[in-house]
Parts: C-alpha cells; sequence; structure tokens
C-alpha cells in the first residue's frame, strides 16, 4: 500500500512539475516573440504587454541587482568611452531588454559615435517603454497610480518629471501595494503601484 502511493505521489509530482515548466516556457516564448517585434522596430508593439511578459520570465528581478555592467556602461559613458558604454549597455539588454538606463546610453553612445540609424532604434524603444508607464495613470492617487515592474522604474519617472521627494511610504490600499512619495515643496505625492513587485517578492519567500 504504501508503495502504491508512493507511485501516485512521484506521478503527481511529475504531472506539476511538467505543467509549471510549460507554463514558464510559454512565458518566455511570448516576451522573446515580443522581442523580436520590438528589434524589428514593429510600431504596433503594446509596450506595456511587452513589460509584463518580462516579470514572467527567470530573469526578472524588480528590486534591481547589479552585476557591475551598469556602472560600467554609465562610466564609461562619462568618460566618453562610446564603444564600451556601448558593450557594456549590450550586456545588460540581454538579461533585460526593458531596461529604460541601458537604451538611454546606447542612444546617446550611438549617436555621439556618428550611429544615428542605432541611436534612433534606443531612442524609439526607450520612449515606447516610457509612454507604456505614463499611459497607466497619472501618479496622483492609488487608483490611478503609474503601474511599474521594477524599484528603477519609479525613479525614472521622478527624473523625468523632475521630481523630487521628501519621504517614501509603502502604503496598502484596499489590497493593493503602492509606493508613495511626498515630494519636495509640494504640498502633494505621487504614487506608484507594485502589486507586480509584491508578488514577486511573495513568490521569492516561499
Amino acid at each position: 500500500m504504501f508503495y502504491k502511493k508512493s507511485i501516485i505521489l512521484f506521478i503527481l509530482f511529475f504531472i506539476m512539475t511538467s505543467i509549471v515548466t510549460a507554463q514558464e516556457s510559454n512565458n518566455v516564448s511570448s516576451y522573446i516573440k515580443l522581442l523580436e517585434r520590438v528589434k524589428n522596430l514593429d510600431e504596433t508593439v503594446d509596450f506595456k504587454e511587452f513589460r509584463l511578459a518580462y516579470t514572467e520570465t527567470p530573469e526578472y528581478n524588480p528590486y534591481f541587482v547589479n552585476d557591475g555592467n551598469s556602472d560600467l556602461m554609465n562610466s564609461a559613458l562619462d568618460n566618453k568611452q562610446y564603444e564600451d558604454a556601448i558593450k557594456y549597455a549590450q550586456t545588460v539588454l540581454d538579461k533585460n531588454y526593458t531596461d529604460m538606463d541601458a537604451h538611454v546610453v546606447c542612444k546617446i553612445a550611438y549617436k555621439e559615435s556618428g550611429q544615428q540609424v542605432e541611436s534612433d532604434f534606443h531612442d524609439f524603444v526607450f520612449k515606447g517603454l516610457l509612454k507604456s508607464i505614463l499611459d497607466s495613470g497619472d501618479g496622483k492617487t492609488p487608483e490611478t497610480a503609474y503601474q511599474v515592474i521594477s524599484i528603477r522604474e519609479e525613479y525614472i519617472i521622478l527624473t523625468v518629471f523632475g521630481l523630487t521627494y521628501d519621504v517614501q511610504n509603502l502604503i496598502d490600499v484596499k489590497g493593493h501595494s503602492y509606493d508613495m512619495f511626498n515630494l519636495k515643496g509640494e504640498q502633494k505625492e505621487i504614487y506608484f503601484n507594485i502589486d507586480i513587485l509584491d508578488k514577486w517578492l511573495k513568490t521569492q519567500l516561499k
């Protein structure tokens, strides 16, 4: 009897593992298909869908982990070492093509190197990624918060609008998680929906 139960448990485990593996494979496939369209300058690409597809891949980590390449690309750009800046930025993009910082570095480095076509391409991707965040809300209330997939996206939005903050708080409203920033010099806040980040973190802690 014990032997039969063990066999049944093994079969169930195998089935569940196969289902999970198949789902992960489908998620990666969705991201890759969208990535190919982005690289082919397909202007009909839904960049929100592209960002969300990336969150379903094994490489996704919303809490920035610097492997050194981000610092290297920024340092190379600051020192006008454009070839190196592009090299390090491409290494970052190989892992995460939704990384807006790397696209900005490529845009500038290619332009300064006289490669306008390549610069325009990365400008297209950066603007598509940025617009997909801005289109998700206005950030004025929790209900209309910007939906982000990483902490870094929050700071990019703040930078784009030229905003600085005094205090950052994590709040929960009606079962949803938000980062709330109290803006400097202004009696108002800006909100970011971080449900996706929260979901990822809970999965990691299981």
